[in-house]
């Protein structure tokens, strides 16, 4: 290759060079992205617009070119944070944190153009940085307070129209039927998708900060209400047909066509901002800094490589006391609804009127996580919850919770914990961070310890019935 042909080459990559840079970080995080990339092609599921956001994200970058390489007023501080991040995901990747791992990726990539470009330049470029969060799947975190606030919301204007109708939390009861707001009726995907419109029409147009906060809060929103008014249409067509509707049973198509007008039309008289045109011989940055910018970009994925945390699993034992008398996981007054059941056990402690289900997960692989997701637990559609509270007195951490049929309006008691390893948590999310710990010391197993009293009269002698059936059955 003659000298003129390498000058051409290398000139192309360094006109190119945030490009490269976001290839080499592709690269060398595969573990993160290749799970995440496989949710993107799932065209039914909350993600499946991921691809063309990353396709938007990488031409407004390639748009942009070529950055301006700007000497920084703090040049040392860059690559010790860049290599702390990127040894923060290694750690969070190995104790399989995923949404945290996704999230450390949009940072890592804005402080290696800031190694490289230095701070101003990567801080210009934070709006576009910044648009990859919405193909993460931190989102699907939200579903519970969406479905909660939609209940709300609905159940408020149901009651402005004045038709007969019965609200409970996120069900509404006509004389026609009954109308579950479940979890896939949450508008996180409009909202998602939603703000992703606001944020590309905000960098589209260069607005400044206000503008650009004030666009991504009308986009926020018109995703809530484009939801809110779906499921209120919904319901009001439920009512006036007497539930015949094809609507109440088939109503995706409805749902987009109607965010879609919503969106068109402050998209529409949404003002244009500046023009900003790339700099034509903008500075490049020198090649140390480049090359100082890819070894603390690779700081993190290469200890990745040399460590093994390969589990050394035992096989799942029988959990329960021997003294409870087995039976049937079905026979549970409120049967659990878990996202992940592992190997299951139940049981039944007859002098208190107890049932008692244990479900234990054996991590098997370095790809596993674990404490697995496991979901509300409960039908949202048949059940309530309420009064959730911590035990005292057993010795250790657990939590109450009440639910309630709402048909039946029957109760139950339940209490709760979970066992990460030797360590006993009294919430999900305790034991979701104590997992970090727990994977590094090499635990390979999480069991959740589920006991259940059905309400006569009081709820609170049923309480005291789980109370006492905890104290007297041990566990291992």
């Amino acid at each position: 290759m003659t000298q003129s042909a390498q000058a051409k080459i290398i000139a192309l990559l360094y006109r190119n060079l945030p490009l490269v840079l976001l290839a080499a970080l592709g690269l060398l995080y595969l573990p993160t992205l290749r799970p995440l990339a496989a949710y993107w092609v799932r065209w039914d599921e909350g993600l499946s617009h991921g691809w063309l956001i990353i396709g938007t994200y990488v031409y407004l970058i390639w748009r942009s070119q070529p950055w301006a390489a700007v000497q920084s007023k703090w040049p040392w501080l860059s690559a010790p944070m860049l290599v702390t991040a990127s040894l923060l995901w290694m750690g969070l990747q190995l104790v399989q944190i995923a949404v945290l791992a996704q999230l450390i990726l949009i940072g890592i990539c804005a402080l290696v153009f800031a190694t490289v470009f230095g701070w101003r330049c990567a801080l210009l470029q934070v709006p576009i940085l910044a648009l990859p969060i919405y193909a993460t799947s931190v989102w699907g975190d939200l579903t519970n307070i969406l479905v909660t606030l939609s209940g709300l919301a609905v159940g408020a204007m149901v009651k402005l129209v004045n038709i007969p109708a019965f609200i409970d939390g996120t069900s509404i009861f006509l004389p026609y039927g009954h109308i579950v707001i479940a979890d896939g009726c949450s508008g996180g995907r409009y909202l998602v998708i939603g703000l992703a419109i606001g944020h590309l029409q905000a960098c589209f147009n260069h607005y400044r900060p206000r503008a650009f906060a004030l666009t991504l809060l009308v986009a926020l929103m018109l995703g809530l209400i484009a939801n809110w008014l779906r499921i209120f249409i919904i319901v009001m067509a439920g009512y006036f047909t007497e539930m015949q509707t094809s609507l109440v049973q088939d109503h995706e198509t409805f749902g987009w066509i109607l965010f879609a007008v919503l969106m068109a039309v402050p998209m529409y008289f949404a003002p244009l901002g500046r023009i900003v045109s790339p700099a034509i011989n903008a500075p490049q940055p020198p090649l140390t800094r480049v090359l100082a910018g890819l070894v603390c970009l690779a700081a993190g994925p290469l200890i990745l490589a040399m460590v093994d945390l390969t589990p050394h699993p035992k096989p799942a034992q029988n959990f329960l006391d021997s003294r409870l008398q087995t039976q049937s996981i079905t026979q549970m007054p409120m049967p659990l609804v878990l996202e992940t059941l592992g190997k299951s056990e139940a049981g039944l402690d007859s002098l208190n009127q107890v049932y008692w289900q244990a479900n234990q997960y054996v991590r098997q692989s370095a790809t596993d996580k674990l404490v697995p997701f496991i979901g509300r637990g409960y039908n949202p559609e048949q059940w309530a919850a309420s009064n959730q509270h911590t035990a005292v007195g057993l010795g250790h951490a657990a939590t109450y919770s009440h639910l309630r049929d709402k048909l039946s309006q029957r109760e139950v008691v339940q209490l709760q914990w979970y066992q990460v390893g030797d360590q006993i948590l009294a919430s999900f999310w305790q034991a979701k961070l104590w997992q970090v710990p727990a994977t590094l010391h090499g635990e390979t197993r999480m069991v959740l310890v589920t006991l259940q009293a059905k309400c006569d009269a009081d709820c609170t002698s049923a309480e005291e019935h789980l109370l006492a059936s905890a104290r007297q059955f041990t566990i291992p």
